[in-house]
């Protein structure tokens, strides 16, 4: 278990290393240090999977506090912050829900997905012959 704590503490100081800001990188590792260091009442695993919670979010915002998950924010609206998926199959649904809103409600541009699947063929045909032997230059 001390090798999954030691390995979870050092993808924190990696991504604390990215973050833009002096002051966001020592607050990062600062909240990380009293985090490993708080004695609470839960258990182990428990903890472990907060800490890992709280690196995907900052792996995926690129920011080093915590962040109001699902909670409405100013303007009004419908306006909800999904949280990256862990791993849960509850979030695993809930996205699967969100796409199939978005597709609902945005649907495709035909011209424009046309236009993405000939630059992709284009590319794709480029990296073929890029790879090919016996196609480089003398």
């Amino acid at each position: 278990m001390s090798t999954r704590v030691a390995n979870l503490y050092r993808r924190i100081a990696r991504v604390a290393r990215a973050l833009p800001t002096k002051r966001e990188r020592m607050d990062a590792l600062g909240e990380a240090r009293e985090g490993f260091r708080a004695e609470t009442s839960t258990s182990l695993e428990e903890r472990l999977a907060e800490g890992e919670r709280r690196l995907a979010l900052a792996e995926h915002y690129g920011i080093a506090y915590s962040r109001l998950e699902h909670a409405q924010l100013s303007g009004g609206g419908e306006k909800y912050v999904e949280p990256p998926s862990v791993g849960s199959q509850e979030a695993e649904w809930a996205s699967a829900a969100l796409a199939a809103t978005m597709r609902s409600q945005f649907p495709v541009n035909p011209a424009g997905a046309a236009a993405r699947a000939k630059a992709r063929a284009r590319r794709a045909a480029v990296a073929r012959s890029e790879s090919a032997p016996g196609t480089g230059e003398a």
